[in-house]
């Protein structure tokens, strides 16, 4: 059962989800860390959710991807799934609604 949870669980995480983390920049502007990880997402579901957090407009002030490698159990054997992370770092140019 565990086991089963475990798989269920990489695989949940590998597919992916979006999460934005707001705060102010060196002067005072409004900026957005949106973090884009898992195989079914890429760069257009961060620039999206940086729409969605700004209100609209924004600025890239800067983005990296990576792929990271989790290593999985299943009734098969073992494994590795490949995991990417991807992070986009927005400066807000319009008034979130």
């Amino acid at each position: 059962m565990k086991l089963r949870l475990l798989v269920l669980a990489t695989l949940a995480f590998a597919a992916g989800c979006t999460h934005a983390t707001r705060y102010l920049g060196p002067n005072g502007e409004q900026m957005v860390e949106v973090h884009c990880n898992g195989a079914m997402l890429d760069f257009g579901d961060c620039q999206n959710r940086a729409r969605q957090e700004c209100g609209g407009n924004y600025t890239v002030a800067g983005q990296s991807a990576q792929t990271n490698y989790v290593a999985n159990m299943s009734a098969t054997g073992a494994g590795v799934t490949p995991v990417a992370t991807r992070d986009l770092v927005v400066q807000c140019t319009s008034t979130p609604q």
